[in-house]
């Protein structure tokens, strides 16, 4: 199984790039912030990682976590932006 990865928003000669952490190249490079935090968001929701948006300075802004609670499994997905699980429906855990 791989290392699922967060994702950091950071500037890169006046425009925005998409990196893993610990990575040198960037996935993808934007013309705006908002357009590169926008596909961050969507990669790292798919992953159920974090987000990490740096400003110009360097300095990390804000972080986004759309990670599953401890002893979640993959049939449950987390609403963007929310803390909560929400839980597959046709999932037979907690039926009687």
């Amino acid at each position: 199984m791989a290392i699922k990865k967060d994702q950091h928003v950071v500037p890169t000669g006046g425009k925005w790039s998409v990196r893993s952490t610990g990575s040198d190249r960037a996935s993808r490079v934007f013309e705006t912030k908002e357009s590169a935090v926008t596909h961050a968001r969507q990669i790292a929701r798919n992953a159920h990682t974090g987000v990490y948006v740096h400003g110009k300075d360097g300095l990390v802004q804000s972080k986004h976590s759309f990670a599953l609670p401890p002893g979640s499994s993959n049939s449950e997905k987390t609403k963007a932006g929310a803390s909560e699980v929400i839980k597959d429906p046709n999932s037979s855990k907690g039926r009687k």
